[in-house]
């Protein structure tokens, strides 16, 4: 269990997001097709739970991808050791969170009729307000190991940067009293392969990086503002509404662009691109990926 895992996990809950995706599109197409426009509430639950339910466990799989990152940059030497039960509890507390913002979501619910069939208007009394919190938490949580993450990377590579350079000129004194090659022989092959697994975890670390990015801008970002209007006026159902189908939008496509980022590691795909479009060769090249199991 190690960042592939972590990768796998984030497949699956990006799986049931476009379930979820799939399942909202066909239900809306058949209500058009046949002239709905009332609904019940429990049945619009059910309808969005999956994507709801996806969503909600996406937080948790991106706070086990920023964990495992700062396991790795923390402890790189002893990475995949470490971290072994951190992904398993991730894993299982993914899936608790998907079940668990279904059981939210219908808990209370009103048995009566809506126009609209989407799931802030339909859910129990409870659904708002918990997933405000959870939302809020989740991102923090994520932003503050982010940055736990990144003030240990700067150590971390100005430590190695000092280490290399003590080994350089114990090298170039040897140079200048020969004696003890052995010693220095099996200094600099030691220090050569830490410093292959630390750019390893490094580059890794960029790749998670990125991800982040995503986040920040399809869900931390809207859900910032979500909150801040129900905080500011929570009457004012429009700009909520408007905030909230925005948010509807933007957030699958961070998880296609973050499941994107994972599928676009495999070298396969990278060669199949480079074929297909001539000027892609150059930009990917495939000394500018990093990940050895591609």
């Amino acid at each position: 269990m190690d960042f592939c895992l972590s990768r796998f996990c984030s497949i699956i809950k990006k799986n049931f997001l476009g379930i979820g995706l799939a399942l909202r599109a066909t239900f809306e197409l058949i209500a058009m097709s046949m002239s709905i426009h009332s609904f019940t509430h429990t049945l619009c639950v059910w309808i969005g739970s999956p994507l709801t339910g996806g969503f909600a466990a996406n937080q948790v799989t991106i706070l086990g991808l920023a964990l495992d990152r700062l396991t790795a940059v923390a402890w790189p030497f002893t990475y995949g050791k470490k971290n072994k039960n951190l992904i398993a509890a991730i894993f299982s507390f993914a899936f608790f969170i998907f079940f668990a913002a279904i059981g939210v979501s219908l808990w209370g619910i009103d048995p009566g009729t809506s126009s609209q069939c989407s799931m802030g208007v339909n859910a129990g009394p409870l659904f708002a307000t918990t997933w405000s919190i959870y939302a809020q938490l989740t991102a923090l949580f994520v932003f503050g190991t982010y940055i736990t993450m990144l003030c240990l990377f700067y150590r971390q590579s100005k430590v190695l940067s000092l280490s290399m350079n003590k080994i350089t000129q114990q090298q170039q004194l040897q140079q200048q009293k020969p004696g003890d090659i052995g010693v220095i022989a099996r200094n600099k092959a030691n220090q050569n392969k830490e410093f292959q697994k630390t750019q390893k975890q490094i580059k890794l670390t960029i790749l998670v990086a990125l991800i982040l990015l995503v986040y920040s801008i399809c869900w931390a970002l809207p859900t910032a503002i979500w909150f801040f209007f129900n905080v500011l006026d929570p009457k004012d159902l429009t700009r909520i509404n408007y905030v909230t189908f925005i948010q509807g939008f933007i957030t699958p496509l961070g998880a296609g662009i973050n499941l994107y980022i994972y599928i676009w590691k495999h070298a396969e795909i990278r060669r199949s691109a480079r074929d297909t479009i001539p000027f892609l060769k150059q930009i990917l090249h495939d000394k500018t990926f990093t990940n050895p199991n591609t």
